[in-house]
């Protein structure tokens, strides 16, 4: 079996006046070369309009592409409507980092899947991580690579 990585980056809360969520999809292509597409979408009118108004250096326009997304919930949609257009080869979609080995948010693929992987994001997330619980982490990390490759994620 095959993944995709939705990665969901802002400086949200970090950089004064930020306010927008940004997605990039990383995977493998059939032939095993990475990937990696930084999604888009168009303004609206509304939005456009919006935009104009705030950055009075930048002028906007409805129709034009952007990598700015309003909340995660949007970068969420975005990215799995182009996992399963551009992906059809991978299994699973999960949310993180492409390069982090440790339990990830599963956010599409079968129910079965995505309910065990999920399982072990939670309770992850519940021991504190590594700063709190240094060997309930890695229980669950082994355990976690173990089902990847029950699965046959290598």
């Amino acid at each position: 079996m095959k993944y995709a990585v939705l990665n969901i980056s802002s400086w949200y809360g970090v950089s004064i006046g930020a306010q927008h969520f940004y997605g990039a999809l990383s995977f493998d292509d059939e032939h095993g070369k990475y990937n990696r597409i930084e999604l888009e979408r168009r303004l609206t009118h509304e939005t456009a309009r919006i935009l104009s108004i705030q950055r009075k250096d930048d002028l906007y326009y409805s129709g034009a592409m952007t990598e700015a997304f309003n909340t995660r919930k949007h970068v969420r949609r975005a990215g799995i409507r182009l996992w399963k257009k551009l992906c059809p080869h991978t299994d699973f979609l999960l949310e993180g980092s492409y390069v982090v080995a440790n339990h990830q948010k599963c956010i599409s693929g079968p129910a079965e899947i995505r309910i065990k992987i999920n399982d072990f994001f939670r309770r992850s997330a519940a021991t504190g991580g590594y700063e709190k619980d240094e060997k309930a982490m890695d229980a669950i990390f082994y355990e976690y690579r173990a089902y990847l490759k029950t699965i046959g994620v290598s």
